[in-house]
């Protein structure tokens, strides 16, 4: 009776001991620890900055218990927290944090705001950088166009489209970038200015009332510096009138319209142009007849010029850049 009785008791003593390291081995693990997402970049209003805004706290025993904490309480620049701040931050929450997913999180001010005018201004000299569109073409920001980034920790480039310019409506990126780092290495924010790109020509304004039939002289005009929209292609260049004929009646200062005059084609059939071929690493240049007159942007046939003087048989088809130049086809070979 008494063997059976140690039995039993040692039975107990084994199973008390195994029931009290499960429960140190669950207690190992907090019951209520948190998990932290980090959302690598917010935008705030300033302050205070709470754990929330930068990551997503899931696992929250009570909600907002460690969302609610404030990691700061005032930002006027950008600034990067890493995880490594963040936990040390939230040794006092009232649940621990298990686990911490991203390096970090920027944080963003948005208290520094871009008007129209500000960047309007910044836009123009940087377009003008660019000696073919420099006196050109101009950009127009919208008047009501208003950025908010930050006012100190980063810099701002603006990315406006490479490539031959031509009026009417486009988008120009501005990109915030950490200060003091390069351009391409990390970009925190993307904005997009819509900008109206006007072309800057030169109209012919009649200084006196001229009569139907009138022949066009200098002295009949003067001329302004304008810019146009897009589509505006039917006002007359100044130094395409001389030498026309007006086709209506029209007042002093009245801008000449395309259709006001008697306007010869850019590209006259039979006119000397010189067409351009380009392929990878190659430009290829050579003298050719328009076999049909044309206007910019216009496709017409032309015939290449031979070394005898004469014109080649084959026609082919090439598109009108201005009154000297044509542009083969990407289809057709010289």
């Amino acid at each position: 009776m008494k063997a059976s009785w140690n039995r039993t008791g040692r039975r107990l003593r084994i199973a008390a001991f195994l029931l009290t390291s499960a429960i140190g081995v669950f207690c190992s693990v907090p019951v209520h620890a948190v998990d932290l997402y980090l959302r690598g970049s917010v935008e705030v209003g300033g302050g205070p900055v709470r754990l929330r805004d930068l990551a997503r706290v899931a696992g929250e025993h009570q909600p907002g218990s460690v969302g609610d904490k404030i990691v700061v309480q005032q930002v006027t620049g950008a600034r990067y927290i890493s995880a490594t701040e963040l936990r040390e931050a939230l040794e006092t929450a009232p649940e621990e944090v298990n686990r911490v997913l991203g390096q970090g999180v920027w944080i963003l001010p948005m208290n520094r705001t871009l008007r129209a005018a500000e960047l309007e201004q910044w836009l123009r000299s940087e377009w003008d950088r660019d000696l073919a569109r420099a006196g050109r073409f101009v950009l127009r920001v919208k008047p009501d166009t208003e950025l908010r980034v930050p006012a100190a920790g980063v810099n701002l480039r603006l990315s406006i489209p490479s490539g031959t310019a031509r009026s009417g409506r486009q988008i120009v990126a501005l990109d915030v970038f950490p200060e003091g780092q390069n351009q391409i290495s990390q970009i925190l924010l993307r904005r997009q200015i819509e900008v109206e790109i006007l072309e800057v020509v030169e109209v012919a304004l009649p200084r006196t009332d001229l009569p139907r039939g009138t022949l066009l002289a200098a002295e009949h005009l003067r001329t302004e510096r304008r810019e146009i929209e897009a589509g505006a292609g039917e006002l007359a260049r100044a130094g395409e009138v001389i030498g026309r004929r007006l086709l209506q009646d029209v007042e002093a200062g009245t801008v000449l319209e395309r259709n006001m005059v008697q306007i010869l084609p850019v590209v006259q059939s039979g006119q000397r142009v010189r067409l351009v071929h380009q392929r990878p690493g190659l430009v290829f240049k050579v003298r050719c007849v328009a076999v049909r007159a044309g206007e910019v942007g216009d496709q017409i046939p032309v015939r290449l010029v031979l070394p005898t003087g004469g014109s080649a048989g084959s026609v082919l088809q090439a598109r009108v850049i201005d009154a000297d130049t044509v542009v083969l086809e990407s289809g057709d070979h010289p």
